[in-house]
């Protein structure tokens, strides 16, 4: 699987670049550790979030993989999320912003996924980046993040 892969490596070289986006006006370039780490804590939040949603959706029954859409831009967090949707044991749908609203409702009408991660619920799941905040805000930012997501829609 690729998420052991990207853990052993992280364990083995944590200091090596993984991921280099170059595609925006600012270059992101994060570490096989910083990459690990950042997929680690996302996957917490995924895991916390699809208990609870399944828990209302399904009444505690859980399906063999929950199944994530991930509308993201390409960039480093398209690929920390990724991983942390299968560090969480979901099954990642990719949705490409770039496609026609159109095309992107019938995937998701289609797939009918337990959650869908978006910029706006990335950053309402992450919080502030780390270096803006202190302990207190980030447990604040922590708590805020988990009253303030929303679960694919139900069908």
């Amino acid at each position: 699987m690729v998420h052991e892969r990207i853990a052993a490596h992280a364990a083995a070289r944590p200091g090596h670049p993984a991921v280099v986006d170059a595609t925006g006006e600012i270059r992101e370039e994060i570490t096989y550790g910083q990459l690990h780490d950042r997929a680690r804590h996302l996957a917490g939040r995924l895991a916390g979030q699809l208990a609870r949603h399944l828990q209302t959706r399904l009444g505690g029954s859980r399906p063999a993989e929950p199944i994530v859409a991930v509308e993201l831009p390409r960039g480093v967090d398209l690929v920390v999320a990724m991983l942390a949707v299968w560090y969480a044991g979901g099954v990642c749908l990719p949705v490409d912003p770039e496609y026609p609203p159109e095309r992107r409702a019938v995937m998701l009408a289609d797939a009918q996924p337990d959650l869908h991660l978006t910029p706006t619920t990335l950053a309402d799941l992450t919080g502030p980046p780390a270096d803006t905040t202190d302990a207190a805000g980030a447990a604040g930012a922590a708590g805020a993040a988990e009253q303030s997501w929303t679960p694919a829609p139900t069908p």
